[in-house]
């Protein structure tokens, strides 16, 4: 690879440029006149791209200035570029916009091009889903819409231009590739795909795979797409590879992924070793046409960066990529400055060198050299989570039979192993087959088939036998791992297999940013999450003190690492004059860094308090310290670790309609099994057993197979599950269900009431635990399901339970007019007399009735 460093050969010379490209009173991208006599116009087209340029920055550097960037150029496309049809016209021309030699491009014309539409299309969906701002996802609906309704036949085909004066398409051009539909409309499905991911319409969807399927034709068989009759420009060429392989790679559609493949690998074999290839070619000759432009090399760089990246592209063509970059990085003029655009594909002036400052060459230079460092560290990448231990602080959830990372228990359909390979394999980031699983004996059964469900080779999982610390751990990972060629020093990301972080593509962004800081620093970098200075201080969590950044990226040195420090901390936090971030559990290393702080074969200790802890400022490093970094999640990110179940969850899953049943309760796991009446501020987690939850307030009621135990407690009190998971593992009463598995589901069926006097439990089926119950509470478990109800409340069947359910969705206030009415009946018919068993039960039956009519 021949960037040694990104910021400096990319990213600051793309910056240094862009007020000379962007128009300062509308936001859009401003072309300040061309060489043929093109008056200066703000350029519609690449303004939605810079939409896309400014989020690859914003990914990069954490800087919100890109994200205003965006959202200001978004909203000139929308209130100035956007049609009324839903398409967008071209090119605005400022005073000289209404003159007639211009109308084919001009605004006043409103010729609008379906490619043009779609770029902005894509730019502005993916703004969307970043910013959740309804007028971008109006913008794209209506350009959809556009595309699919006016422009699109039954066969895929679509046209080029559309007369938005005459409300018709414009008669394709066969001669122009610009103007007629050709393999480059996969572009359209490229967008169409987006806008489907993001709105799940099926008509996005379906759209773009015709176009592919229509497009297809055009390939020729040794894998160049023709453009024009007769020839292939690269340019276009490469806008339908890119087409192909977006569209495949989200739709899993390998036919799609092949043409991408064949058309990539095409035009690298056409690479001189001077880094060129030329931009038109005839496909009957294989004569060169014209020489090359940069925006085409830069397009083949990104192309050949992403299939390699994705595993379909051989080593034998790293050397054209190589190659490539070094051509896109010499038509850059000077220190930075800007890209030069190559040349002409016909004679200007005498000349073919083109001269011209155009936005243009510079989004796709920043682009192709993006992907191609990018790839390629993510290619010297390994991954192994750490999968063992018991992790105690969740029983009855987490035990010796199935730990917390492989228990269904928390998310219902995955376990939280399968979501940490997801946040890493979701949009083909890191490759399957590049993660790898250290895990427990007594975890490995489920370990190894859960990863294989996710694509990890099975063989990637390697057993931790003896438990001695994340230190050892990490240590036995990195000798497990495959071995790398001579002179690569590998990069390493070690993830705790036991949290969530959401949205995946804020740990992604963190994670590059990372990954950079690590191969150009020599240090170690650690994913966090930014926290507040002046709240109160949360001790589940290390805590990163930081201040500069590194490179201008989303990375930050680290001055100081904080173990779980203590709630008094705040005060001495609250003075520090940097920034404070939690550590999310993933860092990230070259595999020598490593291996020179930590001795081999290490008998044991602490990754955050053996190595994290010994970090100081990086400009006071001795041989003894370790350099660290903290590379940032966007603050918006959600961050839970699983670890004591309590309110964290709650708020983890508060607001999302899946899990949030209102009232300040949430259910997880398999919410689908839990009812709940007249309760607040409860957390549920179900996993087998149908839950009935009735008349409580702020308890945590788990109920779990594995270990075959209910417990119930408050809220606040559940930072004690350690001490009693403790208490329960010393007794041979209890020991099968802190075991769980094949012991817990034979086990005699008891009751363990604590510090809850009022408190009732009853069990025919496994282990029901009270604890610190300060009410009047019955908790009957069987084989049917578990039902936890406050005794003060009429009793009901689990018919007449379900009955109220419906009701209760009717009428939220349903069973407080239930419990008011049997509150009254009771003081009229009772008085000062207690009454019967049966006479209580039939009262109750009457309230029951006057509320909802019976069963």
């Amino acid at each position: 690879m021949i960037i040694s460093n990104f910021h400096n050969d990319v990213v600051a010379p793309y910056e240094s440029a862009l007020d000379l490209f962007f128009d300062a009173d509308s936001g859009a991208v401003y072309e300040p006149g061309r060489e043929d006599g093109t008056p200066a116009f703000l350029f519609t087209e690449v303004t939605g791209y810079a939409l896309l340029d400014f989020l690859t920055l914003h990914a990069l550097t954490g800087n919100n200035r890109y994200i205003d960037k965006a959202n200001r150029a978004a909203q000139w496309i929308y209130e100035h570029a956007q049609d009324p049809c839903g398409g967008v016209l071209t090119r605005f021309f400022f005073a000289r916009d209404t003159e007639p030699a211009l109308s084919n491009k001009s605004f006043a014309g409103r010729r609008i091009y379906a490619f043009d539409t779609a770029i902005c299309l894509r730019g502005m969906i993916n703004l969307y889903e970043f910013t959740s701002d309804p007028h971008h996802l109006e913008s794209a609906r209506l350009m959809g819409e556009f595309i699919c309704d006016r422009l699109m036949n039954a066969q895929g085909e679509v046209s080029a231009i559309f007369d938005a004066a005459n409300d018709a398409p414009v008669p394709a051009n066969q001669e122009i590739w610009s103007q007629r539909f050709s393999s480059f409309h996969t572009k359209c499905a490229e967008a169409l795909i987006d806008l489907f991911a993001a709105t799940k319409d099926d008509k996005y969807r379906q759209a773009a795979v015709a176009i592919c399927e229509a497009a297809m034709r055009f390939q020729t068989q040794n894998g160049a797409i023709e453009t024009s009759l007769g020839k292939t420009e690269l340019h276009p060429h490469c806008y339908a590879t890119e087409g192909f392989l977006h569209v495949g790679k989200v739709l899993g559609r390998q036919d799609f992924v092949n043409v991408a493949k064949r058309a990539t690998e095409w035009a690298l074999s056409q690479c001189g070793a001077d880094g060129e290839i030329a931009q038109s070619i005839d496909l009957n000759s294989g004569e060169s046409l014209a020489r090359f432009r940069t925006d085409s090399l830069a397009q083949v760089l990104a192309l050949g960066s992403d299939l390699q990246h994705l595993g379909e592209l051989s080593s034998e063509h790293d050397a054209n990529l190589d190659k490539l970059a070094g051509k896109v990085l010499s038509m850059r003029t000077g220190p930075g400055g800007y890209f030069q655009y190559g040349f002409y594909e016909r004679e200007f002036q005498g000349r073919f060198e083109s001269q011209t400052k155009s936005y243009w060459t510079q989004m796709f230079c920043l682009r192709g050299l993006t992907s191609y460092y990018t790839s390629h560290l993510i290619g010297m990448t390994s991954v192994t989570l750490l999968a063992g231990g018991i992790g105690s602080r969740l029983w009855p959830i987490s035990c010796e039979e199935r730990p917390k990372p492989v228990s269904m228990s928390l998310l219902g359909d995955r376990s939280l192993l399968q979501e940490t390979i997801r946040r890493y394999t979701n949009h083909q980031f890191i490759p399957a087959r590049n993660i790898h699983i250290l895990c427990s004996e007594n975890a490995v059964a489920d370990a190894t088939s859960q990863a294989s469900q996710e694509g990890v080779p099975t063989t990637n999982c390697v057993i931790e036998h003896e438990p001695r610390g994340t230190v050892p751990a990490v240590s036995i990972a990195l000798d497990g791992l495959p071995p790398v060629e001579e002179g690569v020093d590998r990069l390493v990301i070690i993830s705790m297999g036991d949290n969530v972080i959401d949205p995946h593509w804020s740990f992604q962004n963190a994670v590059v940013g990372g990954l950079i800081a690590a191969y150009e620093n020599d240090c170690i970098v650690s994913v966090g999450k930014p926290a507040e200075k002046t709240g109160d201080v949360d001790t589940r969590f290390g805590h990163h003190l930081y201040r500069d950044s590194v490179d201008g990226y989303r990375v930050f040195q680290v001055e100081r690492f904080e173990e779980k420090p203590d709630a008094d901390r705040r005060e001495e936090f609250s003075q520090w004059t940097g920034q404070i971030a939690w550590e999310c559990g993933t860092v990230i290393f070259k595999e020598s860094v490593f291996r020179k702080l930590v001795p081999a074969n290490p008998s044991s200790g602490n990754l955050a308090e053996d190595l994290l802890a010994k970090a100081v400022a990086w400009d006071e490093q001795s041989g003894a310290t370790v350099k660290l970094a903290t590379a940032l999640l966007d603050s918006r990110t959600r961050f839970e670790d699983f670890g004591v179940p309590g309110r964290n969850m709650q708020s983890f899953f508060a607001d999302d309609p899946n899990y949030d049943f209102g009232h300040g309760n949430v259910c997880i796991g398999r919410p689908d099994l839990v009812q709940l009446l007249g309760s607040s501020g409860c957390l549920v987690i179900a996993d087998e057993l149908p839950v009935r939850v009735y008349g409580v307030r702020d308890l945590v009621i788990i109920d779990n197979a594995v270990t075959n135990t209910t417990v119930v407690l408050p809220a606040d009190d559940v930072h004690r599950l350690p001490a009693l998971y403790r208490l329960f593992s010393g007794s041979n009463a209890y020991e099968a269900f802190v075991t769980g598995g094949e012991a817990a589901r034979l086990a005699e069926p008891t009751t363990f009431v604590e510090r809850s006097p009022l408190a009732h439990a009853y069990s025919e089926q496994g282990l029901v635990f009270a604890y610190q119950l300060d009410h009047r509470v019955t908790i009957r478990r069987t084989p049917q399901g578990l039902i936890v109800s406050n005794d003060d409340y009429p009793r009901m069947s689990a018919n007449d339970f379900s009955a109220l359910a419906t009701k209760h969705a009717e009428d939220p206030h349903i069973v407080d007019q239930m419990i008011n009415v049997g509150a009254v009946a009771r003081t009229l018919v009772g008085g000062e007399l207690p009454l019967s068993e049966a006479a209580t039960d039939i009262l109750d039956k009457l309230c029951l009735y006057h509320v909802y009519g019976g069963v």
